[in-house]
């Protein structure tokens, strides 16, 4: 199809993009410490969020599009309030009882949104996205876990990795 509008969304890199499930919202990230929200379908810039160092990875809206997690190069994820722009509860992944401690490459949420799965070198955690504890923990055969994705009825879980295989795991 055609574009509906042309956004200049980083000064760098771009990393990472989620629309609101209402679609109503852009989130954008890349290198930089930034998060850009944008106005869709004009592409107006709406608001800036601030607090990650170097780049931020991965975004996603959950709470119906109130909230928005981050998950920054630096280790930590960020739970933002969309309406006001402020930090609701940030997690240091390089403590030791953190989800994934450090190398985390990138998340994926199941589809109830009770489950964030972290992908990283050799492994793949997954965690309850209520209380933070660990729930399975799969040893990946490949030192690069690069991808995941839950099916849709949360049923299935596939990884893939640098050695260019598919994983598929049945929770």
């Amino acid at each position: 199809g055609v574009p509906v509008v042309g956004i200049k969304a980083n000064k760098k890199n771009l990393s990472s993009v989620a629309i609101s499930p209402d679609k109503k919202l852009l989130a954008t990230s890349g290198l930089g410490d930034d998060i850009q929200l944008w106005s869709l379908p004009a592409g107006e810039h709406v608001m800036t969020l601030s607090g990650h160092k170097t780049a931020v990875w991965s975004l996603k809206f959950l709470e119906g599009g109130s909230q928005l997690l981050s998950m920054g190069y630096e280790g930590t994820i960020k739970l933002w309030d969309i309406l006001t722009g402020e930090v609701i509860k940030t997690i240091d992944l390089n403590t030791s009882n953190a989800p994934g401690k450090l190398g985390v490459r990138g998340l994926v949420f199941s589809p109830d949104q009770t489950l964030v799965a972290f992908f990283m070198e050799s492994a793949v955690e997954v965690w309850a996205f209520a209380d933070w504890t660990l729930q399975q923990k799969l040893l990946i055969t490949t030192k690069s876990v690069s991808a995941a994705a839950f099916s849709p009825d949360g049923r299935w879980f596939a990884v893939g990795g640098a050695d260019r295989k598919i994983r598929i795991f049945e929770r």
